[in-house]
This record gives structure tokens, sequence and C-alpha cells, in this order.
């Protein structure tokens, strides 16, 4: 469900509501201690919907409201002006003994006038499928599974890069790792290597992607604190480099539209030309909050170099 969730919200650069509904049921001592376990589960999964979203630069506000869902959603999705509903698939297997499923519920239930989708379980992976594939062969659903894959690994490949640097500026003494292994851009590219058909993808994401490690081998090479050097690469080669990245991935996706006779929904993040990144005012999370963060924590440690130069320049003069 978390899945149709962002992909709706990033096609239609929407806000999110995430509702968990208790429904009234027996107050036995069995019943509460089934309650408790559910709630712990319940805390963690949201937990980890947040941060899921938010890697997006998605926030999502979380209700949890105790009442009969149908009538919870209705009037939730009634205050909130809701373009859009999106339900899990039941959890309980239909049976001639059970009632009507949520879904079947909200189905009769004319009042509530949003569209409603179920969200279904993707089948097709970019990640791991695309090698089996050709362009041309791909559907609607799957092109825009790339879409949604694409933005995913920018944020990711964000998050990389610059938790990499953060490794050089929080331990300046350890051995550097300029490995691959855990780089999803470059395992990605790795898995479409010599496979004519994917030929245009790997020539456009290719050399950004060795741009990026030859960035990291020239800040790995840096004395240690020096913040000013690696503040210059990161503003100078880094950042402009995510951007040109955003930019191409943008390309891959009106390359595979192009093999479509009617496309999906656009995806906004990548028919877009601007660039996050050199949007300091945006309100943002995950990945995109940590790249500004970064900036503003390197301009911190030179600032806190330089009063340290400067008064240890006045008590020599002093002396």
């Amino acid at each position: 469900m978390l899945n149709e969730v962002r992909k709706q919200a990033l096609i239609r650069s929407s806000d999110v509501t995430l509702v968990h509904v208790i429904e009234e049921e027996s107050n036995s001592h069995v019943r509460r201690y089934g309650m408790t376990v559910e709630g712990e589960q319940l805390m963690g999964g949201l937990e980890q919907s947040v941060q899921n979203l938010r890697r997006f630069s998605i926030d999502p506000c979380i209700r949890l409201i105790r009442g009969e869902v149908v009538a919870v959603l209705e009037s939730l999705s009634r205050d909130l002006g809701a373009e859009l509903l999106v339900l899990g698939v039941p959890r309980k297997k239909k049976s001639l003994l059970r009632g009507a499923s949520i879904q079947e519920r909200i189905e009769k239930n004319i009042v509530i006038s949003c569209r409603v989708v179920i969200a279904a379980k993707e089948h097709f992976s970019p990640e791991t499928d695309l090698k089996d594939i050709n362009p041309d062969q791909l559907t609607k659903r799957q092109v825009l599974s790339i879409d949604i894959y694409l933005v995913d690994l920018w944020f990711e490949h964000l998050h990389y890069h610059t938790d990499f640097i953060y490794q050089l500026l929080l331990y300046p003494d350890k051995e550097v790792d300029l490995s691959e292994k855990n780089c999803r851009f470059g395992q990605f590219l790795a898995s479409l290597e010599g496979i004519e058909k994917w030929k245009k993808l790997t020539s456009i994401l290719g050399p950004i992607h060795l741009q990026f490690h030859e960035v990291a081998a020239k800040m790995a090479k840096l004395s240690a604190h020096d913040h000013a050097g690696l503040q210059d690469l990161y503003v100078r080669e880094s950042l402009p480099l995510s951007c040109r990245l955003k930019n191409e991935l943008g390309h891959i996706s009106l390359y595979l539209r192009s093999f479509l006779k009617n496309n999906p929904p656009t995806v906004p993040f990548l028919a877009d030309e601007s660039c996050p990144v050199t949007m300091p005012d945006l309100a943002c999370y995950g990945p995109l909050l940590r790249a500004f963060n970064l900036g503003q924590d390197l301009c911190v440690l030179i600032q806190k170099k330089d009063s340290m130069t400067l008064q240890s320049n006045s008590i020599d003069e002093e002396e």
C-alpha cells in the first residue's frame, strides 16, 4: 500500500495523510492484550512508513482514529477535501461467515465522493527485471514504475554521496572505502552493462555515475580537516552533478515514454527542469534536507577553524 501512496503523491505532488482506524471491539483482557501487541506493531510500521516517504521529501500527517472504518474515512475525506483514497488489500480472507470487506463497504457508500484505489502488489521491479525486457515492450504501468524507481534512485544516490562526505568529516583518520559495493546506482547500471537494448540508458547515466566516484576520490585525497577543500568540491562539483543526474533521469523517462501510444501520468519531479538542491528555502525532509544540512555544517566547521586560527594569531602577537 505504501508504494501506491508514494506513487500517487509523486504523480499528484500532493499532501499525504496516513490513517489507521481503531474499530470498537470486545473489552476482554485477551482482546486488550492483543490490542497492545498490535499497537506496538502499528507504531513500528508507521515509523517505517514515515521514514520511507520522507526519503522522497514527502512528510505525511498521521491520524489514529477510533470508530467505524467507513464512517471515519467518509468524514475524514470530506474534511480534508481528499482527491484520492488508497486502501490496502483486505488482510482477512473472504468467507461466508465474515462480513463485507472495507472495499465492498466503501463501494456501497455513495457519500465518499473521492476516487478510491486499491493498492495491488507490484510484480515488476525495475531494479531486477529491466534487463529481461526490451524498451519497446514496456507497458504504461511498467513505465510509471520505472519513473518512480528513477526518482528513488536520485534520492538514494544523494543520500549515498552525502553519507560518504559525512564519513570523511566524522572519521577523518579512518581508511576511506571507495568501493561501489553499497552504491545502488552503480549496481543498477552494472545489471544492464553490455545489454544492447539498454545501451542508450547506460550511455547516458554511466558517465555521471563515474564522475560521482571521481569526485569522491578527490575528496578522499584531501588532507584531514580540510573543510574548505571539501566544501569547494561539494558546491562546485557534487551539487551540479546531482542536478545533471536529475535532468538525465528525466530524459530517460521521456525516452521510455516515446515507445508508448498513450503515456501514463507525468511524474513532476522528472519533468521539472528545476533542481531541488539549488533551492535552500524549499521545505524538505530525508536525503534532501541532509544535503542542505551538510552545506551548513561545512560552513560552520570552516568558520570555527578560521576563528581558532585568528585566536591563535592574536595570542602569538601578544607574546
